[in-house]
C-alpha cells in the first residue's frame, strides 16, 4: 500500500473526510509552530542581551500563551477525530472483506483462506489504527509543517536553510534504500502471524483429540520453537528496518547540530542576529519533527499497511459471474443435471463426473432426461464416499459452479433456464438446506431454531414433533430455554441434527418448495431416524421436492427417484509442493515418561494456582512472559541515553547560541561545538540499539506466554477450551497474548525511560534556577501523570464498554465465514452482516466517547510544553534582572523543556497500553484458571461456558436423548427377528500394517485391564449413566448401544479417564484411573471421538497424532485398510497432501474412515471408539465395524464400540444395552437394561430384537 493509497480512500468513505480534516489541521499547525518559534525568540533574545522586565514583553507572552492554547485545541481535535475515523474505516473494510469472502463461496474458503480471512478481518485490520491515528497525520504534517517552517528559516538565515534543504532529500533516499532491503517483510510477517494464529487455534480446537491420544504435550516444544523462530526472523527484519529510523535520527539530529554550530560561529563574527538565530534554533527541529514521526510511526503501522494490502487482495479476487434472471417457481419444476463435473479440490479426480439426471422426472430413474414435471418428490443421491454427493448438493444449491456441464431448471409453465443465469438472491429463498455438519450458533435452543424468525408456538411445536426434537426437549433441563454452545456444544451430535432439521421444517411450503438434506440420519438411532423419515414424508406431503444425500437404505427406499453419483480420475497433473504445517510433525515420539518432563505434573506458574488467585491479572500474565529483567533494564538504559542525548543537544545548543552572541574567543566554544555534534550522533545510535533491545524482550515474552498458555490448557480441563466461542478463543490466544507482550515495549520500558530522563532534566534545570526546576517538574507531572491518567481512563471506559462488542464482532466474523454456505442459502447472511454492522457501530460509539478524553490528554501534553516554556520565561527574566541567573543560563532553562517532553509524550500511550494489556491478561488468566479448575470461565454475555463437554465430542449429562430401545421393552410391537450380522468381509490390507512401534518407549507391558465397577458417569457431579460394570482387556470386544444422548459417549470418556466418574470405581490394573498420570492412561487406552478433530496439516501428520513415528508406508497401509486406498491414489501428494482447516475438503465418510485409520495406528492396547460407522453406506459401515472388532481382537487389543448399528455386532464378546427404566422421569440416569452376546440379546430381549428387525427392514 502506498503512503496514502487511493484504494483506501475509495473503499472507506470515512477515510476521505478524515484526510481532508487532517490536511486543514496540518495547515493550522504549521502556522502555530512558526508563530510559537518567533514569539519565543522575540522574548528570549532581548532578555539575553540586556536587562528586561516582564512588562516589556507582556504582549509577546500573552500571544505565546494564546498560541499554546490554540495548539492544545488542535491536538484535541486531531486525536478525537483520528480515533473516530480509524474505527469507522476499519469497520467499513471489515464488512467488505467478510462480505466478499463469503461471496467467493465455500470452495474458496475451504482452500485455507478462511482462517486467514478471519484473522485479517479481526486482528489484522485492527492494526490499521496506528496507521490512521499516528502515521497518516504525521505524513500530512510533513507535507505542510515542513515546507512552511523551511520557508521561514530561509527568510531568517539562508545558510541554515541550505543545510536543512540539502539533508531533507537524503531522508527519503535512505528510507527508500532501506525499504527495498525490507520489501515484503511486513507481508511475510503478517502471514506468519496468521499462520501462527490459525495453528494455535487449530491446536486448541484439537486438544480433546490430542489428549485422547496422550499427545497434548507433544506440540509444546514446537509452539515454543515457532515463537522463537518468529522472534528471530522478526528481529532479523527489524535490524534492517530500524536502520531507516537510525538514518533518520542521525540526519535530523546531526543537521540540527550543524545548524546550531554554524549559527553559533557566525554569531561570534556578527554575521547573524541573536533573535533570528534563536528562531532558527527553535524551528530547525520542527522542520524535521514530522519526518521523524513519519519514520517512527511507519514501523508501528506496517502490520496495518500489510493487512490493508491483504484486504485489497481479497477484494480484488474476482467473483464468479452471477445471473440476473429471476428464478422461476420451483413448485413442480424439473431440475436437470447435464454432464455436470466438478474437480475435487487439488485431487486429480472429478466428483461428480459427467452427472446427467433430472430431478422430478416421471420415470423416477437416475439418468432420465424427460418426464412430466412433478412436485412432492423425494430424490436420493447415493454413491460411494467421496464420489461427490455433497458437491452435487452444493451445485444444486448454487453455491458451486460446475467445471463442466450445466444445471437447467424447467418451471411448470415456462422455458428452461440455466441455473448459472439465475439470480441467486431469487433462488435461495425457495431452498431449505440442512448440511452434513449443521451450523449452530450459541444461544438457547429456541433462539438457535428460530434465528430471528417470527414463528407461532403451534408451528414451532409441530416442527419439533416432526423432527423428533420434542422428545429431546422433554429431557433438556430448561426445554426450549436450554443454552447450547458454539457448534452445538452441550448436545449430542444426533440432537444437533434434530435442531437443524427443526429449523428447516419452519419454512413455508409454498415459498420453499425444495429441501436439500445431507446425510440427515447420520448420528441418529432408530427412533431419531424414524423422525427424519417422518419429516421427509411431511415435506413430500406438503408438495416439496426433497433431495437427500443418503447412505442408509431406509432413505433410499423412501425415495421416489434414486441418483447414483460417481467419480472419475483425471490425467495426473504435475505434483505440487503442498504447504506443510510442521506443527504436528514434531509431536514427541516418545511419551516423555522421564522425570525430566515436569510440565504435566505441575501447573504453569500463576495459572490456576493458589498464589495467583486474586492477584493483579497483568502481573500474573507478566510472570508467564518469563521476562529477563536484565534485558529490560538494558533497554531502559539505552532509551535513557538516547533521550538524554536529545536533551543534551538542546541544552548545549542553547548555551552555545547564547554564549556566541556575546562574541567570545572561538576556542571557548570548541567543547560545546564538539558536544553538540556528539549528541547529534549518539541519539540515533542509542535509539537504534534501544529499539532492538526492547523489541527482543517483548518478542521473547510473547513466545513464552503463548507457549505457557498452550501448556496450561494442555495440562488442564479441555472443557475450558470447548466452552469458549472460537472467535473469543482466537482473541485470547492471539491478540490478547500480543497485547500482554506489548506492555514491555510500549509501557514498562518507555515509562522507565521517561522517569530517568525527566528526573535528570529537572535536576539540570534546577541547578541553574530551582524555581524553574520546580515549574518543569510540575509541568512534567501534568503531562506525565494527568495526561496518562486521562488516557487510561478513556481506554478503560472504551475497553469496558466495548469488550463485549469486540468479542461479539470477532465471533460474528468467524461464525459468518464458517457457516457462509448455510447462512447464504437460508437468507440469514444479511442478518449476520447486520449483526456485524451493529457491533461495529457499538464499537464506534464507544470509541467516540473515549476519544474525547483521549483528545483532552493530547491537549494537556501539548499545553504542558508551552506552559513549561512560559514558566521558564516568567521565572527566568526576573532572575536575570536580579542577577540570580546568567543570561546564557536563561537560554538553557527556556529551550531545554522543548526537548524534555519527548520523554513524557509517550506516557499517555503507555498508560493506554497498560490498561489494554491488563484487560487482555484478565481474559487470558480466566481461560487458564478455568483450565486449572479454579474458577468458571465467563462467556461473552456473562454466562458460564459449558463445562459439560470436552469439545464437540461430548454429550451433556443433562441432555439425554429419547429412548427407543428401552421403550421397546414395553410398547413396541413385536416383530420377526433378523439375526443378520452384516457383511463380515475383512480387508486384506490389514495384514500389512504394523501394530508395533519401533520406539521402545511406546511398548506397553504388562498388558492392562480397565475395570468399571458400580460406576455412575456424568458431568458436574450429575449422573447420566449409573450402575455400570464393565471389564475391558486386550482380546475382548464390547459394544455399547442405546438411544441418542443416553450417555454412551459419557461412559466411554469416563472409561478413558477423560472425565471423572460421579460414583463407583474406574481402575487400570487395580489402580484408580484418577490417580494415574494422564500419559500413563493414554499408554493404555485411546478414546476415538465421534467427530474427532482433523488438523490443518498433511494427511501423514494427522495420522502421526496417534503415533509419532508412523512412516509413510504405514500410513498408506492404514488408509487402504479402512477402504481409502482409491481416495489416497487420487490425492496430488499422497500422504503429504494438506487436508485444510478441519478437513473441510473431504467427505463425511472419508473423514470417518480417516479417524478410524488414525485409531488403528495408535499403540495403546485398548480402543474406545464412538460411532465409527456414521456417514457410511450400510455395507461399508457393517464391514468397517466387523473389521474393527475382529482385527483389534485378533491383534491382541481390546475394543469398546458405541454404535447405533446392531447388525454387525455378532463378533462382539458382549453387548450392553443402555436406557432408562423410567421414561416418565427425564431427569433419571440411564442404566444397563440388558447385556450379553448379540445372539443372547436377540433371543431374550424383546427391545433389542425389535430394533434389529427394524434396522434390517429399513436397511440402514
Amino acid at each position: 500500500m502506498k503512503p496514502l493509497d487511493p484504494r483506501l480512500l475509495r473503499q472507506a468513505r470515512a477515510a476521505r473526510g478524515y484526510v481532508v480534516l487532517t490536511a486543514v489541521l496540518g495547515l493550522v499547525t504549521a502556522g502555530l509552530v512558526v508563530a510559537q518559534a518567533l514569539l519565543i525568540a522575540s522574548v528570549l533574545a532581548p532578555a539575553i542581551q540586556g536587562s528586561l522586565s516582564l512588562p516589556d514583553v507582556g504582549t509577546p507572552l500573552a500571544l505565546l500563551a494564546a498560541v499554546v492554547a490554540v495548539r492544545a485545541g488542535v491536538a484535541w481535535a486531531q486525536e478525537r477525530f483520528a480515533l473516530k475515523a480509524a474505527t469507522k474505516t476499519v469497520a467499513e473494510l471489515r464488512e467488505q472483506v467478510v462480505s466478499h469472502a463469503v461471496a467467493l463461496g465455500p470452495r474458496w474458503l475451504a482452500t485455507g483462506r478462511g482462517p486467514a480471512v478471519a484473522t485479517l478481518a479481526t486482528r489484522g485490520l485492527d492494526d490499521l489504527e496506528p496507521y490512521l491515528v499516528r502515521y497518516l497525520p504525521q505524513l500530512l504534517l510533513a507535507a505542510t509543517v515542513t515546507p512552511a517552517t523551511l520557508a521561514v528559516v530561509l527568510g531568517l538565515d539562508w545558510i541554515s536553510a541550505i543545510i536543512i534543504a540539502v539533508t531533507i532529500p537524503l531522508i527519503p533516499v535512505f528510507m527508500i534504500l532501506v525499504g527495498q532491503l525490507t520489501a515484503g517483510t511486513s507481508e511475510r510477517r503478517l502471514e506468519v502471524m496468521q499462520r501462527l494464529g490459525s495453528q494455535v487455534l487449530d491446536l486448541m480446537a484439537g486438544l480433546p483429540t490430542l489428549r485422547a491420544f496422550g499427545r497434548e504435550h507433544g506440540p509444546e516444544k514446537r509452539v515454543r520453537a515457532l515463537g522463537d523462530a518468529n522472534r528471530r526472523a522478526t528481529m532479523g527484519t527489524l535490524r534492517v528496518a530500524f536502520l531507516s529510523g537510525m538514518v533518520l535520527e542521525l540526519l535530523t539530529t546531526l543537521s540540527v547540530a550543524l545548524v546550531a554550530v554554524g549559527i553559533g560561529l557566525r554569531l561570534v563574527y556578527g554575521e547573524v542576529g541573536l533573535e533570528p538565530a534563536l528562531a532558527v534554533l527553535v524551528l530547525a527541529p520542527e522542520v524535521y519533527l514530522p519526518l521523524r514521526q513519519v519514520g517512527m510511526h511507519f514501523h508501528a503501522s506496517t502490520d496495518g499497511i500489510a493487512a490493508a494490502n491483504q484486504a485489497f487482495e481479497v477484494l480484488d479476487e474476482p467473483l464468479r459471474p452471477v445471473g440476473t434472471t429471476p428464478a422461476p417457481s420451483l413448485a413442480g419444476a424439473r431440475i436437470s443435471f447435464e454432464g455436470v463435473s466438478v474437480r475435487a479440490g487439488d485431487r486429480d479426480v472429478l466428483a461428480p463426473a459427467a452427472l446427467t439426471t433430472t430431478f422430478g422426472s416421471a420415470a423416477g430413474e437416475a439418468g432420465s432426461a424427460s418426464g412430466a414435471p412433478s412436485s412432492g418428490t423425494v430424490v436420493a443421491l447415493t454413491g460411494p464416499s467421496g464420489s461427490g454427493k455433497t458437491t452435487t448438493a452444493l451445485v444444486l444449491l448454487g453455491l458451486l459452479a460446475p467445471d463442466a456441464g450445466r444445471v437447467v431448471v424447467t418451471p411448470r409453465d415456462g422455458e428452461p433456464v440455466d441455473l448459472a443465469e439465475i439470480d441467486p438472491a431469487t433462488w435461495w429463498p425457495q431452498v431449505a438446506w440442512v448440511p452434513q455438519r449443521p451450523t449452530l450458533t450459541p444461544g438457547t435452543v429456541r433462539e438457535v431454531v428460530l434465528d430471528g424468525r417470527e414463528v407461532s408456538d403451534d408451528d414451532l411445536a409441530e416442527a419439533a414433533r416432526l423432527s423428533g426434537l420434542d422428545a429431546v426437549l422433554d429431557v433438556l433441563p430448561e426445554g426450549w430455554a436450554t443454552p447450547i454452545g458454539q457448534g452445538g456444544v452441550g448436545l449430542s451430535v444426533g440432537q444437533r441434527q434434530r435442531v437443524a432439521l427443526t429449523a428447516a421444517l419452519l419454512g413455508d411450503p409454498s415459498r420453499v418448495p425444495l429441501v436439500v438434506l445431507d446425510e440427515p440420519t447420520a448420528h441418529l438411532d432408530a427412533r431419531g431416524e424414524r423422525a427424519v423419515l417422518d419429516a421427509v414424508r411431511a415435506w413430500r406431503d406438503q408438495g416439496r421436492t426433497v433431495v437427500v444425500v443418503a447412505h442408509r437404505t431406509s432413505l433410499v427406499d423412501l425415495a421416489d427417484q434414486v441418483v447414483t453419483v460417481s467419480s472419475a480420475a483425471l490425467p495426473p497433473t504435475p505434483r505440487r509442493c503442498c504447504r506443510r504445517s510442521h506443527l504436528l510433525t514434531h509431536l514427541d515420539r516418545s511419551r516423555r515418561m522421564s522425570a525430566l518432563d515436569t510440565s504435566r505434573d505441575s501447573p504453569v506458574r500463576g495459572a490456576g494456582t493458589a498464589d495467583g488467585a486474586g492477584a493483579d491479572p497483568l502481573w500474573r500474565a507478566v510472570r508467564l512472559l518469563d521476562v529477563s529483567w536484565g534485558r529490560a533494564a538494558r533497554a531502559i538504559g539505552l532509551g535513557s541515553l538516547a533521550l538524554a542525548s536529545s536533551v543534551g543537544l538542546a541544552a548545549v545548543a542553547a548555551w552555545l547560541i547564547a554564549r556566541a552572541s556575546q562574541m567570545p574567543p572561538v576556542l571557548q566554544l570548541s567543547v560545546a561545538t564538539v558536544a553538540v555534534r556528539a549528541f547529534g550522533i549518539s541519539r540515533g545510535v542509542f535509539r537504534y540499539l534501544e529499539r532492538l533491545a526492547s523489541h527482543d524482550v517483548a518478542l521473547r515474552g510473547m513466545a513464552s506466554l503463548r507457549a505457557n498458555v498452550y501448556t496450561s490448557l494442555a495440562s488442564g480441563r479441555t472443557a475450558a477450551v470447548a466452552g469458549v466461542r472460537r472467535g473469543d478463543l482466537l482473541a485470547r490466544v492471539g491478540a490478547d497474548v500480543d497485547s500482554v507482550g506489548d506492555v514491555v515495549v510500549r509501557a514498562i520500558i518507555p515509562a522507565g525511560v521517561a522517569l530517568v530522563v525527566s528526573a535528570g532534566s529537572v535536576i539540570l534545570v534546577g541547578v541553574f534556577l530551582p524555581s524553574a526546576g520546580v515549574a518543569l517538574f510540575l509541568c512534567l507531572l501534568l503531562a506525565g501523570v494527568l495526561g496518562p491518567w486521562l488516557s487510561a481512563r478513556a481506554a478503560r471506559r472504551t475497553e469496558e464498554r466495548g469488550a463485549a462488542a469486540r468479542a461479539e464482532m470477532t465471533s460474528t466474523v468467524l461464525e459468518t465465514l464458517e457457516g457462509s454456505g448455510p447462512l447464504t442459502v437460508s437468507g440469514r447472511l444479511s442478518q449476520r452482516m447486520d449483526a456485524l454492522r451493529r457491533t461495529d457501530r457499538e464499537l464506534a460509539a464507544v470509541t467516540d466517547s473515549g476519544a474525547r478524553t483521549s483528545g483532552t490528554a493530547a491537549a494537556i501534553n501539548n499545553a504542558a510544553i508551552g506552559l513549561a516554556v512560559l514558566a521558564s520565561l516568567l521565572l527566568g527574566i526576573p532572575a536575570v534582572a536580579a542577577g540570580n541567573l546568567a543570561p546564557v543560563e536563561l537560554a538553557v532553562i527556556v529551550l531545554t523543556p522543548l526537548a524534555v517532553f519527548e520523554a513524557a509524550g509517550v506516557l499517555p500511550a503507555a498508560a493506554v497500553q497498560m490498561h489494554r494489556s491488563r484487560q487482555a491478561a484478565r481474559r487470558i488468566m480466566e481461560l487458564l484458571d478455568a483450565a486449572a479448575g479454579t474458577e468458571v470461565l465467563a462467556g461473552n454475555d456473562g454466562s458460564t461456558g459449558s463445562t459439560g463437554s470436552t469439545g464437540s465430542t461430548a454429550v451433556s449429562a443433562t441432555n439425554p436423548g429419547p429412548a427407543d430401545l428401552s421403550e421397546a421393552h414395553r410398547a413396541m410391537p413385536r416383530a420377526t427377528s433378523d439375526t443378520h450380522a452384516g457383511d463380515t468381509r475383512l480387508s486384506e490390507a490389514h495384514r500389512a500394517i504394523p501394530r508395533a512401534t519401533s520406539d521402545t518407549s511406546e511398548a506397553v507391558a504388562p498388558v492392562p485391564e480397565i475395570t468399571v465397577a458400580g460406576a455412575s458417569c456424568g458431568w458436574n457431579g450429575r449422573a447420566a449413566v449409573t450402575g455400570i460394570d464393565l471389564t475391558v482387556s486386550p482380546g475382548r470386544a464390547v459394544a455399547i448401544v442405546g438411544p441418542s444422548g443416553v450417555g454412551k459417549t459419557t461412559l466411554l470418556m469416563t472409561t478413558a479417564g477423560l472425565i471423572p466418574q460421579v460414583a463407583g470405581h474406574v481402575s487400570v490394573d487395580g489402580s484408580p484411573i484418577s490417580s494415574l498420570p494422564p500419559d500413563d492412561v493414554a499408554h493404555q487406552v485411546v478414546f476415538v471421538a465421534e467427530d474427532g478433530h482433523v488438523f490443518d496439516t498433511t494427511l501423514l501428520e494427522n495420522l502421526r497424532v496417534a503415533r509419532g513415528d508412523v512412516t509413510p508406508d504405514e500410513a498408506e497401509a492404514a488408509l487402504v485398510e479402512v477402504g481409502l486406498g482409491e481416495w489416497l491414489a487420487g490425492l496430488p501428494d499422497g500422504v503429504g497432501t494438506t487436508l485444510g482447516p478441519d478437513a473441510t475438503t473431504i467427505s463425511g465418510g472419508e473423514r470417518r474412515r480417516l479417524l478410524m485409520a488414525r485409531a488403528l495406528l495408535a499403540p495403546a492396547p485398548l480402543l474406545l471408539v464412538d460411532e465409527p460407522a456414521e456417514h457410511l453406506d450400510p455395507a461399508t459401515a457393517d464391514e468397517l465395524l466387523t473389521h474393527l472388532v475382529e482385527t483389534t481382537r485378533t491383534g491382541g487389543r481390546g475394543v469398546v464400540v458405541a454404535t447405533h448399528r446392531l447388525s454387525a455386532l455378532a463378533a462382539a464378546d458382549e453387548v450392553l444395552l443402555l436406557g432408562r427404566t423410567d421414561d416418565a422421569d427425564p431427569e433419571s440416569p440411564a442404566t444397563v437394561l440388558a447385556r450379553g452376546t448379540h445372539a443372547e440379546l436377540i433371543e431374550r430381549d424383546e427391545g433389542y430384537r425389535w430394533a434389529l428387525a427394524q434396522e434390517a427392514v429399513a436397511g440402514r
